[in-house]
């Protein structure tokens, strides 16, 4: 057992004196062991204090007093068992356990006095080994206050690169004590709040953000605890709290609370006190990230997606956020018959290229194919800016895209036809142009073949048959594989020749 012991004991110095108690022990002279002990503990805890005021002014005026009582001759064992749970170094209970200690180590030092039993000798080495010797010197918060200042005032404290950062953090958290921990986080975080926004500061809010992100991961600490109100320090520092706590690494230990009050701050910001703020890009990659890592509920995911729904064209943009997750927002806005908002929509899908196409289902691809034609055809310059960029690259673009932009010209989602003229000819090329022109052409001619009239005069086939030939005329449209298209329409037109006009549809 004592060799378990032994062989916990963080420091070396410390093990001369372990040593000396176990030499003790195995000879059988309790009396001396358990004096050894004390001792040991006694002085493991002033080393400690001596490593600790070195980073650490408050600390440091300890060991000064120390000094002075043992340059004195005074007693410096109830000094230093209170000054070790005033700082942290112990907890209640350990210096209740240590103050028995030391009152049994005077009971027993006496000549005359009883001697200790082998357990209980026993018992003691386990308890300074427990609550002393098996620690290091842990740091507090001088140290934690001097943290601060240089990640955010010193330019060249670390080397900006993210492996120096996260080794410093996580040499920090191996030397603070852990009941500091929070206030460190404080001040970490009032201080990145300040710097928020300023491009001089970009390199210490960088430094200060991932440095926190990797202590707090290594530290490990409860969250839920009494010492950590996540949700009011996240309202009172938004910005730097809502960047350090949406790491990946982080989330997962945050309560739900936290969690909720931090998407908040990413995805709806606004001032203390009330009053919106702008949505900014950074704040949506971040909530991104953790809906791609799967770590939002799926309350928190329709939070984001309404975020997503109502955020600017420019800065979801600038977040480069994948056109499938605002599609539904791009159909609405092309739909508005208003240019000024179809435009910005039109501009995001020419932005998102043929790749951003690509990522949407195939149904989703036919939505946003038909949604650009229309809007188009009501002579939107952002959806004519979109065809004109698909003709110049067609055979980039996904079939079911630039099927629904040649569907949309003809016939409308509930199959009945009606012609758009004024993007004929483009479309016509487009359809002509695709790899997979075959399909494109055989399932527009499906489409019209099953289609009735949207206006019941009988006249829309006919018109459209007439666009087309027109089209292959002065468009520069093969004749090949239009003819068919004539004939089909021609076909149509003869079928619905004459039938009443229907004023109720009209």
């Amino acid at each position: 057992m004592l060799e378990k012991l032994e062989a916990r004991v963080a420091n070396s110095t410390d093990l001369v004196l372990i040593r000396e108690v176990r030499r003790c022990f195995d000879a059988r002279a309790y009396r001396a062991a358990y004096v050894m002990t004390w001792l040991a503990t006694a002085e493991s805890l002033k080393a400690k204090f001596i490593v600790m005021g070195n980073r650490d002014s408050q600390i440091g005026r300890v060991s000064r007093q120390l000094e002075q009582m043992e340059a004195q001759r005074k007693p410096t064992d109830s000094f230093v068992l209170d000054k070790a749970k005033e700082f942290g170094l112990l907890s209640p209970d350990e210096h209740v356990k240590l103050d028995h200690m030391l009152t049994m180590r005077n009971v027993y030092a006496h000549p005359l006095g009883a001697a200790p039993e082998r357990v209980e000798v026993l018992a003691a080495i386990s308890v300074a080994v427990e609550c002393v010797l098996s620690r290091p010197p842990l740091l507090r918060h001088g140290y934690a206050t001097e943290v601060v200042r240089s990640l955010l005032e010193d330019r060249h404290f670390l080397d900006d690169v993210e492996s120096a950062i996260d080794e410093h953090a996580r040499a920090v958290a191996a030397r603070l004590n852990p009941i500091v921990v929070p206030f460190l986080f404080e001040k970490l975080t009032q201080g990145l709040e300040a710097l928020a926004g300023d491009p001089e500061s970009a390199v210490f809010w960088r430094r200060g953000v991932r440095f926190a992100g990797t202590f707090l991961e290594t530290a490990s600490p409860d969250f839920a605890s009494d010492e950590w109100d996540l949700a009011q320090r996240s309202e009172q520092c938004p910005r730097a709290c809502s960047q350090v706590l949406s790491g990946a690494r982080i989330w997962p230990l945050l309560p739900r609370s936290a969690q909720d009050a931090v998407l908040g701050h990413l995805v709806e910001p606004h001032k203390r006190g009330g009053g919106a703020l702008p949505l900014q890009s950074t704040d949506v990659r971040r909530a991104l990230s953790l809906r791609d890592e799967d770590l939002l509920t799926t309350r928190q995911r329709a939070r984001l997606s309404a975020a997503l729904a109502s955020a600017p064209y420019d800065v979801l943009r600038s977040a480069a956020v994948s056109l499938r997750d605002y599609l539904d927002k791009v159909i609405d806005d092309l739909s508005s018959h208003d240019w000024y908002t179809q435009n910005p929509a039109a501009n995001a899908v020419e932005h998102a290229g043929h790749s951003g196409v690509a990522e949407l289902s195939p149904d989703n691809q036919v939505r946003l194919g038909r949604s650009i034609l229309q809007a188009a055809d009501g002579q939107s310059n952002g959806a004519a800016a979109v065809l004109a960029k698909v003709e110049q690259s067609v055979e980039h673009y996904p079939r079911d895209f630039v099927l629904g932009i040649f569907l949309e010209c003809f016939t409308n989602e509930l199959g009945q036809f009606r012609l758009k003229k004024h993007c004929l000819f483009t479309t016509l090329r487009l359809a002509i142009q695709h790899p997979q022109t075959e399909e494109l052409w055989s399932q527009l001619l499906a489409s019209v073949e099953s289609s009735e009239p949207k206006y019941a005069w009988g006249e829309e086939y006919s018109d459209a048959m007439r666009s087309v030939e027109e089209a292959i005329r002065t468009g520069g449209v093969p004749v090949s594989p239009t003819d068919e298209l004539i004939g089909m329409l021609r076909d149509k037109a003869a079928a619905h020749a004459g039938e009443p006009w229907d004023s109720s549809i009209a």
